[in-house]
């Protein structure tokens, strides 16, 4: 895909702190586009090269948001295709607060089926 993220993509205009954490042209270009702001996790992403150069192009015009809203919004207004990481190329936990023990992320990188996976920056 173009954009690839956490499964645990939210979103949620009622509640989410960063609604409205965007430029006039951002909320333009979308409503040109007839199509709605939306949000994900930011953990990991990946782009494609094709929608790295549409990201920058618009913000060199100012249409810009907070990160977790502008790329999910950009990759579907534009109908580059956008989905989730699958599960198997993410460590458990993967989540912004995740602590581990020393002594369990050694048993993590010697476990065949949990080393070669993504991890949030964990806490110890």
């Amino acid at each position: 895909g173009d954009y690839v993220w956490p499964r645990n993509a939210c979103y949620n205009p009622g509640g989410w702190c960063w609604y409205h954490a965007n430029s006039a042209r951002f909320r333009e270009r979308l409503e040109s586009l007839s199509s709605p702001r939306y949000a994900s996790a930011e953990h990991v992403q990946r782009f494609s090269s094709s929608f790295l150069v549409e990201l920058h192009e618009w913000s060199k015009a100012d249409a810009v948001a907070w990160s977790e809203m502008s790329t999910p919004s950009i990759c579907r207004a534009l109908g580059f295709r956008c989905r989730s990481f699958e599960k198997t190329c993410l460590g458990e936990p993967f989540v912004h607060n995740g602590k581990v023990s020393p002594h369990e992320w050694a048993a993590t990188l010697k476990d065949p089926e949990r080393a070669n996976r993504l991890y949030h920056a964990l806490k110890f």
